[in-house]
């Protein structure tokens, strides 16, 4: 009963984040690998990429760095209560590491080069000791870090959005991260509604 009520709240509060139902494109889909050399808050990240030589060239790979916006969730922002805790536990998991981002798209902002255009990403490592991989997005959701982006759900697999959703009725029912003052006067306020506030927009 009591997960069924979870549950419930966790709809309940994310119902107000206005769903997105365009079609990604295949052709906007990339992928990535390199190392993470800023953490920028919850759920943007720094990767610095070596691209691949082209064939016969003597010049030695380029590196970049891509700014990567974490897919399919939402972090405090760094003004919010928690925020610095969310940057610190996304730092914990991949701060200095090696990761291999999966790009939905890059964005399209106004006034800002293509360069420099934020890339949509699930951020995947491996855990050396088992050979597996992680989903970090999944795991910021987890240690309740993060919320889940239900509006963006149509990006993901059936199998994804139910880990993502058991991810944060998870974590809300233990009271970790942020839910902590879960019910109480002071409960936490989802980003898209903080981001409203400040501005009148909620991306």
């Amino acid at each position: 009963m009591t997960i069924k009520l979870v549950f419930l709240a966790v709809l309940a509060l994310t119902s107000s984040v206005e769903a997105r139902t365009k079609a990604l494109n295949p052709a906007d889909q990339f992928t990535l690998s390199g190392r993470v050399v800023k953490v920028v808050d919850g759920d943007t990240i720094d990767v610095l990429s070596q691209e691949s030589p082209a064939a016969g060239a003597a010049a030695p790979p380029r590196l970049f760095t891509t700014r990567i916006r974490l897919a399919n969730i939402d972090a405090p922002e760094s003004s919010q209560a928690f925020g610095a805790r969310s940057r610190e536990n996304l730092a914990s998991l991949v701060a200095g590491l090696d990761v291999h981002a999966q790009c939905l798209y890059r964005e399209r902002r106004p006034n800002i080069e293509e360069s420099r255009q934020r890339a949509i990403c699930t951020i995947t490592r491996s855990l050396s000791a088992s050979g597996r991989t992680i989903d970090v997005n999944e795991l910021q959701i987890r240690d309740g870090f993060a919320w889940y982006a239900i509006g963006f759900a149509h990006q993901q697999t059936e199998a994804v959005r139910r880990s993502y959703q058991e991810a944060e009725t998870s974590a809300r029912s233990q009271r970790l991260g942020l839910w902590r003052d879960l019910g109480s006067a002071a409960p936490p306020v989802a980003p898209w509604d903080f981001r409203k506030a400040k501005s009148g927009k909620g991306d």
